[in-house]
């Protein structure tokens, strides 16, 4: 991006391998480590999920299934489906954010969560 503003993908994880964005728009990330912040930052960016039962806050085991998930991965890829916007009060830190679809070998992750009972659909 230009501007000086990071790829929010970049931020949430550690190393990221971009391959023809531009044509497919996709991101294909190698997965490193992962902080609690950085969870709950993945979890409010994957399209059409919330916490189960409504709940404000993503649950630790629901935190732990993604963990599990995004670090027994092979291969990751991160499709955007909205565009990029500014998170956060002006005053303070803002980050560039984006609705995401995330898949691993394959396999949707905001399904696999809602289908292990950690989070349902909006």
């Amino acid at each position: 991006m230009q501007g000086g503003l990071e790829n929010p993908v970049r931020s949430l994880i550690f190393s990221c391998h971009e391959r023809n964005r531009l044509e497919n728009n996709y991101l294909y990330i190698k997965t490193r480590a992962y902080s609690n912040a950085r969870l709950c930052q993945i979890l409010k960016a994957i399209a059409g999920i919330r916490p189960k039962n409504g709940d404000e806050v993503w649950s630790r085991e629901g935190q732990a299934a993604v963990y599990n998930i995004l670090t027994s991965a092979k291969h990751i890829e991160v499709e955007p489906i909205s565009d990029w916007e500014l998170f956060g009060d002006r005053g303070c830190i803002v980050v560039p954010f984006a609705t995401v679809n995330i898949f691993v070998n394959g396999n949707n992750v905001g399904q696999m969560i809602v289908e292990q009972g950690y989070a349902q659909r909006t």
